[in-house]
């Protein structure tokens, strides 16, 4: 048999084991079954080669906001194919999609006079903006000025920098990361990092005290910014308490550190409002996009910077007689141009008031889960809620094995054709769907999530995780 014919005898299951290194994954095991392989999509359901129409209750990974049918971004997408399909937009060109879309982006976040710049992943918006605030600071003459600041569990990225950058450590093992510079501090969840007796105002002032402290440490003139998720995504969709970050804003400014918002999973829609930072009450110097840009139809990210960034950058510029950083691919057109039409289709549909009024129904129906003895939380806002598991309510206590209970409740969802978020730090699971969800898909999710729910219960109860 020639080779040829060999691999043609073999499934796309069987190749993907062969050929593929995937991530996010057991390799050992999916080097053995290979991928389940999805043929298509239709609104917030996939399909895939095994006959299962499966509700994506997660978006893919908090990526697909348009669900997987909208057909605005894929024609927007094959005009500007068939007009050109690739140049830049630097070495003194530009094209049309790139500028446009900078002129919306800067219209529509709360930064006053933004300047745009894009990449094509949300890890190199994260990475290519903690290069640039290291470029300003030394053409400020503060180059010793690079240390980055980010919370425990916050996920910015798979880079170097941007793993770094995250606070979880699974992510880091084996990786040699973090690396030197990068520097983590509790994340603002109550529920979990409160002390007994500590009510949110106090919890606040005790992360607050925190921050100066670190800062005292290690030297504000050491320390450039501070990156946080304005809703913690895979930490477990950590809703900071009220005054939180006005608080933290506060501490920055005195010792001129900059607040970068990463909105690459909370920008465009995803909390109720067009961006998390207006949701939360974050005022930031610059933000970072990817995800729900352009639904994740083709890849594109980007960056907002406020002026004062701009003008650091320019210096830079003028210091070094040229501003040596690109990317191939940034301000994709075609990228561009499936950004573009997802903006428009946000507008257009209404979504914003979609994911309020889908986001209450669905947080009513995961309530109804609150007073289960193993229910440690119920949170959310918009179309990003999580549930989290525990031994014991009162006292908040894990389960034991952390994270095994989680990937269970996972399987189980699976089993009934769902698709959760089985988060990376504990016992969390986290329903982000499509924003054009309707009542009756949230219904859909919900019903496939009880019987999970029970049946993973019953596995708890089975090997005495909760003892």
């Amino acid at each position: 048999m020639t080779l040829a014919n060999d691999k043609t005898d073999l499934t796309l299951s069987e190749r993907d084991a062969r050929y593929l290194l995937p991530h996010y994954t057991n390799l050992a095991k999916r080097a053995k079954a290979g991928g389940e392989v999805v043929e298509r999509g239709e609104r917030v359901y996939i399909h895939t080669s095994r006959g299962r129409r499966i509700l994506d209750a997660s978006s893919g990974m908090w990526a697909a906001s348009l669900g997987f049918s909208e057909e605005g971004p894929v024609e927007a997408a094959i005009a500007q194919l068939r007009r050109f399909p690739y140049y830049h937009y630097g070495l003194d060109k530009t094209h049309e999609q790139a500028v446009r879309l900078a002129e919306r982006l800067a219209d529509l976040v709360p930064i006053r006079d933004a300047k745009v710049h894009f990449a094509t992943t949300g890890s190199e918006a994260n990475d290519f903006l903690v290069k640039f605030l290291w470029y300003r600071n030394d053409a400020l003459g503060r180059p010793q000025k690079t240390k980055m600041l980010a919370h425990v569990g916050a996920w910015h990225g798979s880079t170097i920098a941007t793993c770094s950058l995250s606070g979880i450590a699974r992510c880091h093992n084996g990786f040699n990361l973090p690396i030197p510079g990068f520097l983590h501090l509790t994340a603002p969840n109550h529920f979990k990092n409160a002390r007994p007796g500590e009510d949110e105002a106090a919890f606040v002032e005790r992360l607050a005290e925190e921050l100066e402290s670190v800062i005292a440490r290690e030297g504000a003139d050491t320390i450039c910014a501070m990156f946080v998720e304005p809703v913690g995504g895979a930490a477990g969709v950590i809703i900071p308490p009220h005054g939180y970050y006005s608080r933290i804003q506060q501490i920055l400014r005195k010792h001129d550190i900059l607040l970068v918002a990463d909105e690459i999973i909370t920008g465009f829609g995803r909390t109720g409002a067009m961006f998390g930072s207006q949701a939360v009450g974050i005022e930031p110097d610059a933000m970072t996009f990817a995800k729900g840009f352009s639904a994740s139809y083709v890849p594109v990210s980007a960056m907002a910077l406020s002026p004062a960034i701009h003008d650091g950058l320019l210096a830079g510029s003028d210091k070094h007689g040229f501003f040596a950083h690109g990317s191939t691919f940034a301000g994709h057109p075609v990228g561009c141009a499936a950004a573009l039409a997802t903006l428009e289709v946000i507008e257009q549909q209404n979504l914003i008031e979609n994911v309020r009024a889908m986001g209450a129904r669905l947080g009513e129906r995961l309530a109804a889960y609150a007073d289960h003895p193993r229910v440690g939380q119920v949170r959310g806002m918009g179309l990003m809620w999580a549930i989290e598991l525990v031994a014991d309510k009162q006292t908040r206590r894990p389960l034991r094995h952390p994270g095994a209970t989680a990937n269970q409740l996972s399987v189980e969802c699976e089993k009934r054709d769902l698709i959760i978020r089985n988060l990376a730090t504990g016992d969390t699971v986290a329903f982000a769907p499509p924003l054009i969800i309707n009542a009756a898909e949230v219904d859909d999710a919900v019903d496939r999530f009880d019987g999970a729910f029970r049946a993973t219960m019953d596995w708890i109860d089975a090997r005495g995780f909760a003892d």
